[in-house]
């Protein structure tokens, strides 16, 4: 079984949303915590269905319109409310601009109940 963290590659910072603040020009202005910063994860592109006749099986995806597949370590709590942001690879360079809204968090655990917590994601802004 291959190491989850050799296998986790990337960096990426968690935020949760605090409230909403309206800055001078009456616009909404989202006010952020930072939750885990740096924390190993791996960033995964979903590729795009080539033809449109093939059906998606999965459960998970059909409820979701997520763009990326995140993965971090089970130790780490996650809602769906949390943002994923500052997405880097070892080297430090950035991988993806963000912000990324959580749209489903699964647990994954094996039979000796290690495992990892599978974000499904999608790009801020985007429909």
């Amino acid at each position: 079984m291959i190491r989850l963290d050799r296998w986790l590659v990337h960096t990426c910072t968690i935020e949760r949303p605090t409230e909403v603040l309206a800055d001078p020009f009456g616009t909404p202005e989202e006010i952020s915590e930072i939750l885990l910063e740096d924390i190993p994860c791996r960033f995964v592109n979903i590729a795009p269905v080539s033809r449109p006749e093939e059906k998606n099986t999965s459960l998970y995806r059909s409820v979701t319109s997520s763009d990326y597949d995140v993965y971090l370590s089970t130790n780490t709590v996650i809602t769906e409310r949390d943002v994923v942001s500052n997405v880097r690879d070892k080297e430090g360079r950035q991988l993806a601009i963000g912000p990324f809204d959580i749209e489903l968090v699964i647990e994954r655990y094996g039979r000796d109940r290690r495992g990892f917590t599978l974000l499904y994601v999608k790009r801020r802004g985007t429909p």
